[in-house]
């Protein structure tokens, strides 16, 4: 099991997601065994009768990190690709960005993160984050703009994501 973690200020945003009906193709025979299940080709692989798309309900995010990310050219980034980082941002509702290059009045962690002991004073998460806000500034208002102001955070903190 490996665990990455991130110490430092990030951006927690807020977002909704709106039902959308897509479709898939599945075997058009109601009985059948693979009925509903997802089939790629014209005939089912069990009862041999021709595929149908059907529609279904599923859920999309209203803001896409992905685009926002290309529009930001990778400067922050989501702490993590996988799946478990996808499960909790979409349970709940949230994205989270940290920054992904270095940034003048970053605080530097000697050591690694298996054992590492670091004091932390009030002081200086304040002015980790305000020099966050100063190096990302251009970032955050585009940011701002894909989520409404209302639901974009900075905040300081640990974001453990396990793999």
């Amino acid at each position: 099991m490996s665990i990455d973690v991130y110490v430092g200020p990030y951006i927690n945003c807020a977002f909704s997601q709106k039902t959308i009906i897509a479709y898939r193709k599945t075997c058009a025979d109601t009985q059948c065994l693979r009925h509903y299940k997802e089939l790629s080709k014209p005939f089912c692989d069990h009862c041999g009768k021709p595929t149908t798309d059907l529609p279904y309900k599923t859920y999309e995010d209203t803001v896409d990190a992905r685009l926002i990310q290309e529009q930001i050219n990778e400067r922050l980034c989501s702490p993590g690709n996988d799946s478990e980082y996808g499960l909790w941002s979409s349970s709940h509702l949230t994205h989270l960005w940290i920054p992904n290059r270095d940034y003048p009045g970053q605080r530097e962690y000697v050591g690694n993160y298996e054992c590492l002991v670091t004091p932390t004073t009030a002081r200086d998460i304040q002015d980790e984050t305000v020099a966050f806000m100063v190096a990302f500034e251009d970032d955050i208002k585009v940011i701002k703009e894909a989520y409404g102001q209302r639901w974009v955070h900075v905040l300081w903190g640990v974001i453990s994501i396990g793999g």
